[in-house]
């Protein structure tokens, strides 16, 4: 299975969420991205940095 390395999590409200290996205090999410039920999901690799260039960074929970 694939991890992710870089992570946007874009919201209801239209928020961009920017995550990465330092947010994430022991593992990386798990998802498979190899699920076929999220290949519509995919996007761009433009896409995605266009997106991560806007995101704001995750506070992490304390």
């Amino acid at each position: 299975m694939a991890r992710p390395r870089l992570q946007v999590e874009l919201t209801e409200d239209g928020t961009a969420l920017r995550s990465g290996p330092d947010d994430w205090p022991f593992n990386p999410p798990i998802v498979d991205l190899f699920d076929p039920a999220l290949a519509g999901q995919e996007i761009s690799q433009r896409e995605f940095e266009d997106q991560w260039t806007r995101a704001q960074q995750v506070e992490p929970d304390m």
